[in-house]
C-alpha cells in the first residue's frame, strides 16, 4: 500500500470521522479533500456549506483565509488571492507566525515544512499555490516510489 495514501486514509478516519470503508475507495485527491474539510471544520469552525464542492486548491484558499483572518484580525472580505500580506497589515513577525500556522495546519501532508528559500511569499494567491504544490508533491510521492 502506498505510504502517503495510507497515511491520509488513517488521518481521515481517525481524526476527521471519514467512514473507514468509504476511505478505502477514495482516490488520493478525495482523501486530501476529506482531510482539508476536516481541518476547516474542526480547527477553524468553517461551515460545511463553505467547503462543499471545493477542490483541493479551493479548500486551501478557505483554510488560508481563515488563518489570515485569525492572525491579522482583518475583515474576511479583504482576504483574496491578489491581496498582499503587507496590505493586510502583516509585519515580519506575523509572517513567521503565519508560516508556522501553515506548517501546523497542513501537517497531515507529510509534516509539511516550508524551506527558507520558499518562505518569501507576498500574496495570498502565492501562498495558496505553494501549499497546493506541496500537497501535490506529497500525493505524487507514492506513484514515484511505486
Amino acid at each position: 500500500m502506498a505510504q502517503a495514501t495510507e497515511h491520509l486514509r488513517e488521518v481521515a478516519t481517525r481524526d476527521y470521522g471519514v467512514d473507514a470503508a468509504a476511505a478505502q475507495t477514495m482516490s488520493d485527491d478525495e482523501l486530501a479533500q476529506a482531510v482539508l474539510r476536516g481541518i476547516a471544520s474542526q480547527k477553524y469552525d468553517v461551515n460545511a456549506a463553505d467547503v462543499e464542492g471545493k477542490d483541493t486548491r479551493g479548500l486551501i484558499e478557505v483554510l488560508l483565509t481563515n488563518m489570515v483572518v485569525d492572525l491579522l484580525k482583518v475583515d474576511p472580505a479583504k482576504v483574496n488571492l491578489e491581496a498582499t500580506f503587507s496590505d493586510l497589515g502583516a509585519d515580519s513577525l506575523d509572517m513567521v507566525e503565519l508560516l508556522m500556522s501553515i506548517e501546523d495546519t497542513f501537517e497531515p501532508f507529510g509534516g509539511l515544512k516550508i524551506a527558507d528559500e520558499d518562505a518569501n511569499i507576498s500574496t495570498v494567491g502565492e501562498a495558496v499555490d505553494r501549499i497546493n504544490g506541496y500537497i501535490e508533491t506529497y500525493l505524487k510521492q507514492d506513484s514515484a516510489a511505486g
